[in-house]
């Protein structure tokens, strides 16, 4: 079950609700709500990445693997959009 679809869940009540096998999260504090699930990676570091002005909001990403959730990024807010971890070094992408 893909999360664009997750309306249309025909599991029974007290199911557990349906993430994809890998999934990603973002934390935002400045955000209501504070946290969302993501379908990708580039999504979850979007919502941290909104930029207001040339700097961005900040949060953190989440990835779950294995059952397990594992932060993978944490964004100071009001960090410069050129200053993202992932757009030098190991998490170029």
């Amino acid at each position: 079950m893909t999360f664009q679809n997750m309306h249309h869940d025909q599991r029974p009540m007290g199911s557990p609700p349906p993430v994809d096998p890998e999934c990603f999260a973002s934390r935002v504090p400045a955000r209501r709500p504070v946290w969302k699930l993501h379908p990708s990676l580039g999504r979850a570091r979007a919502a941290v990445a909104y930029t207001e002005g040339r700097k961005v909001r900040g949060g953190e990403v989440w990835r779950l693997a294995d059952g397990q959730w594992q932060l993978m990024h944490t964004v100071e807010s009001g960090t410069s959009a050129l200053d993202l971890s992932w757009r030098s070094g190991d998490y170029a992408s």
